[in-house]
């Protein structure tokens, strides 16, 4: 599928969080192997495959979030943060969004006095 000589559509795929229901994600063919490198903890080659999918549609949520989190684990979260939130306007109530917000919130630090 991937050396077809026309790229596949994007595809709607039922998410389910136990704890948070059930949502549909648009994806697409480089989305999905981008979260099968992120599973196999290859992060370099998952952000590979996410900037791929990203290249043929920035708005696809399922690549923002695979890569946000692969850049929060290299430890780039203010990076990790602007992609959640970008993601955030396209798909406000995906709950993947939302945790990633909150993993990457900014931490208080105490006030001088």
């Amino acid at each position: 599928a991937l050396k077809a000589k026309r790229r596949a559509e994007h595809r709607t795929v039922w998410v389910v969080f136990p704890d948070a229901g059930s949502y549909p994600i648009l994806t697409d063919a480089q989305s999905v192997l981008g979260w099968v490198a992120l599973v196999a903890d290859k992060c370099e080659q998952a952000v590979q495959r996410f900037d791929a999918s990203l290249d043929r549609d920035p708005d696809l949520v399922a690549s923002m979030i695979g890569k946000a989190f692969c850049l929060g684990k290299k430890g780039e979260q203010t990076a990790a943060r602007e992609l959640y939130l970008t993601a955030q306007e396209v798909y406000p109530a995906y709950p993947p969004v939302l945790a990633g917000l909150r993993a990457t919130e900014p931490k208080k630090t105490a006030e001088m006095r």
